[in-house]
């Protein structure tokens, strides 16, 4: 008889009270249940059906999919597990379950990495593939909107391959993917692929002036398999020396011979070849998508009607306050002058403001980056005007500082990228707005009043796990939000590390 995971039900431990930045807040989330997937097993993206109380929670390592029910929030339980059978090499990243139909989307990767990839339509029940679709290189999330008549995928383009001949690094172009289920269960459904150009010359994107870095694994020697360690000037010998390995985008790549064939190639803007979409997110009307361009700190409007690109708009640099040294003390009397670079977005209910978690990609670290030069890494949840993009307000040193007060700040991670908040969801409750965002390396999900755009306020951290320890071995990263009938409003945080699922409560607390 299969495992169907286990449940922990928390009560009343002070591990697991949220720390209010700031002062007592009239909202907290508090953590009031944990589902594990079973020994082995991972959970990286989770998506919730509220209609039914019913979640898909993402495998990746294992390519199974678990439905859960919700209807005891405090007690999920697995009701099916679904091996979706990838044939070698082939990567599920992401997962969607439809707003209120018993289906939902997968996002497979190709064994060819620099080939394209699908999006698979499953039943909820069976785990049977109802249909497939092809999409762009590399798709890494996916989502539907909220009427369930269109899709959408982020596809990275993320892998990189050497040209021996021309001695030359190169990758594919990043793409997004939609899907346009009809009005009517009559309608073929269409996917169409939008393939993003180069975004250099935008105001607010990444420049050669930054200097900054992507690290990629890439089989320079054409082996088949990545190593660890490489004579890459065949003298015989492996050195702890850099060594001009070929090009990239015209800027020459050099390779310490120590660390083999992971490379750090110089980003020299932003050219068509660094523009890897990330996360993506519907306008409430579903006309336009809004696509991350993480490594070059940009962001991508499609139409979705005529399929065209009709905006581009950099995200910009944050200044505040932070701690960027790793030294076992945490002092948030530093500055950190940053490219947001972020991962997760999201659109606010009604539709005025792009909503960011900053993470970073790129190098150098913080601690190693010296005035005039930016940092990589925002380590804020920062609001943009939706129609401009011009940036509206954003938490500063908050995320870092209450994650601190909590007892999860990850001081290791000073001189990078602080607690890297990551994915983010943005709902609307009492009169207000909120957002809850993932902090990845500190094991934790923050909640962000956005009701003043122009001054978000972090309310409070909560701990994925029983305990301090116990979060930080979780590493957040996909949340949603489960609302049932009753208005009672819950975030799910599917947390990578661990192989856990936390559930959260949104609770009022006293003044």
């Amino acid at each position: 008889m299969p495992s169907f995971g286990s449940v922990r039900l928390v009560s009343s431990l002070a591990c697991c009270a949220p720390f209010a930045f700031g002062g007592e807040s009239e909202f907290a989330l508090v953590r009031i249940a944990e589902f594990t997937s079973g020994a082995g097993h991972g959970a990286e993206i989770v998506s919730v059906q509220s209609a039914s109380a019913r979640a898909v929670l993402l495998d990746a390592d294992d390519a199974e999919v678990d439905v859960l029910e919700l209807a005891d929030a405090t007690a999920p339980r697995r009701i099916a597990r679904h091996a979706l059978g990838l044939a070698p090499g082939e990567q599920a990243t992401s997962v969607a379950i439809h707003p209120t139909e018993a289906r939902f989307l997968v996002a497979v990767q190709g064994a060819d990495r620099l080939g394209p990839g699908r999006l698979e339509l499953r039943d909820v029940a069976s785990g049977a593939r109802l249909a497939s679709f092809p999409c762009g290189v590399g798709p890494d999330s996916v989502v539907f909107d909220a009427s369930g008549r269109f899709a959408a995928a982020a596809c990275e383009g993320e892998a990189y391959a050497f040209d021996r001949a021309t001695k030359t690094f190169r990758s594919p172009p990043g793409s997004v993917t939609w899907i346009d289920f009809g009005a009517s269960p009559e309608t073929e459904p269409r996917a169409r692929t939008l393939e993003l150009p180069a975004f250099d010359g935008v105001a607010g994107v990444v420049t050669a002036n930054d200097a900054r870095r992507i690290e990629r694994e890439v089989d320079w020697n054409q082996n088949g398999k990545i190593d660890a360690e490489l004579d890459f000037d065949g003298d015989g010998l492996v050195e702890d020396d850099d060594v001009s390995v070929g090009t990239y985008e015209g800027a020459r790549v050099e390779a310490n011979e120590k660390q083999g064939e992971t490379f750090e190639l110089p980003l020299p803007g932003a050219p068509a070849s660094a523009v890897e979409p990330e996360c993506l997110a519907f306008s409430p009307d579903a006309s336009k998508l809004y696509v991350t361009l993480q490594e070059v700190n940009a962001c991508a409007v499609v139409d979705v009607a005529s399929g065209a690109l009709v905006a581009r708009f950099g995200f910009g640099v944050t200044e505040h306050a932070a701690d960027v040294k790793k030294d076992g003390r945490v002092d948030f009397g530093g500055a950190l002058v940053a490219l947001r670079e972020p991962d997760g977005l999201a659109v606010t209910p009604d539709g005025r403001f792009v909503v960011t978690a900053d993470e970073g990609d790129t190098g150098p670290k913080a601690a190693k980056v010296k005035a005039p030069g930016r940092a990589g890494g925002g380590r804020t949840l920062t609001l943009h005007d939706a129609a401009s993009g011009a940036v509206v307000g954003d938490t500063g040193d908050q995320l870092d500082r209450a994650a601190h007060a909590a007892g999860l700040y990850p001081d290791e991670r000073s001189d990078n990228k602080g607690s890297e908040p990551e994915m983010l969801v943005v709902f609307a409750h009492a009169s207000r707005t909120f957002a809850a965002v993932g902090l990845e390396r500190a094991g934790g999900v923050a909640l962000v009043d956005v009701s003043d755009p122009t001054k978000p306020r972090v309310l409070g951290v909560t701990g994925c796990g029983a305990d301090p320890a116990a979060s930080k071995k979780c590493e957040p990263e996909g949340l949603a939000l489960y609302r049932r009938a009753d208005g009672e409003l819950f975030v799910l945080s599917a947390n990578e590390g661990a192989g856990t699922l936390t559930v959260f409560a949104l609770r009022r607390t006293a003044k």
